[in-house]
């Protein structure tokens, strides 16, 4: 009988309730439409979108209502997030093609441009939806934009952009986002990149269907396959974290606090052991019950 090491297909499933945008500057040619400056970190509407004034009812220019009156002023738009704007996208909400909830639908050509990698940008951790769908016959620019922990929604593609239209990547990131196909990116048109990076993202459904699949077909061969699915791990990368951001996700997590990466290290040991002998197949959430939780939040409990 022939015995191997069992195989892993690690992922980080539960990582993607949140995104980020994060833009540096770019510029653009005159004359080519309004331009637009986000100044609020809220997830507002647009007042009215027929005045020409990125304005939310809250007096504020949101990311959402710029994009909402770039989608009704003829040309090519551009929107601007200057550096330290970090804006929250919270209106849930899925199959509306306005920007009304949900995903920030691009109707009408667009550049998004930033005050500076990693000092600007956008999080959705519980949009339900994903970051931005850019419909037929539309071109986007994004520079210096990454979108991290979108979640597309339940049956839904395309975790951080669903692109049926023309897209241009320079010095932009999609990772650790999660749909039914397409985590990052899902392209159903033309996409450019340059200097750009697609990685860390997560197809769930397809990743614990291949651990199941790949744990039925090789068990006749004595390989075990199973999947480790983190969720919030104190890395190079959440230790960059604001304070705010980070005791947001805390608060998410019951038991209050980020894993360490020892402890991820542990489950794979286990079932790399002879102890785990007959476990296959098996998608494990080290995640200190955030999948156990759902949408239950709770106050941070002296987490790191």
């Amino acid at each position: 009988m022939h015995s191997s090491r069992p195989r892993f297909a690690p992922t980080s499933l539960w990582l993607s309730l949140a995104l980020i945008l994060v833009l540096p500057a770019m510029s653009m040619p005159p004359g080519q439409g309004a331009e637009f400056t986000v100044d609020s970190s809220v997830d507002e509407v647009d007042a009215d979108v027929t005045d020409g004034l990125c304005l939310s009812a809250s007096g504020g220019c949101t990311l959402r209502a710029a994009v909402m009156q770039a989608n009704d002023v003829p040309g090519h738009d551009t929107i601007r997030l200057p550096a330290g704007t970090v804006t929250t996208l919270t209106l849930q909400g899925t199959g509306e093609d306005g920007s009304q909830t949900g995903d920030l639908d691009i109707l009408d050509d667009l550049a998004i441009v930033g005050g500076g990698l990693g000092v600007s940008g956008a999080e959705a951790r519980e949009l339900g939806d994903r970051a931005l769908h850019v419909h037929p016959g539309v071109t986007l620019s994004l520079s210096g934009v990454s979108f991290f922990w979108a979640n597309a929604g339940e049956g839904q593609d395309g975790g951080g952009l669903l692109n049926e239209g023309t897209v241009s990547l320079i010095e932009t990131s999609f990772q650790f986002n999660r749909a039914r196909s397409g985590g990052g990116v899902l392209n159903a048109g033309d996409l450019t990149m340059l200097r750009s990076l697609v990685g860390y993202n997560t197809a769930k459904a397809g990743v614990i269907e291949l651990t199941k699949t790949m744990a039925v077909e090789l068990a006749q061969h004595n390989i075990q396959v199973n999947a480790i699915a983190p969720a919030q791990i104190d890395t190079r990368l959440t230790r960059g974290y604001s304070d705010d951001a980070r005791s947001r996700r805390v608060a998410r997590i019951p038991m209050g606090r980020f894993g360490e990466a020892e402890e991820v290290a542990r489950v794979a040991l286990f079932l790399a052991s002879d102890d785990a002998s007959f476990v296959t197949g098996h998608t494990l959430a080290v995640d200190g019950g955030y999948l156990a939780g759902g949408l239950w939040s709770r106050p941070a409990r002296g987490g790191r």
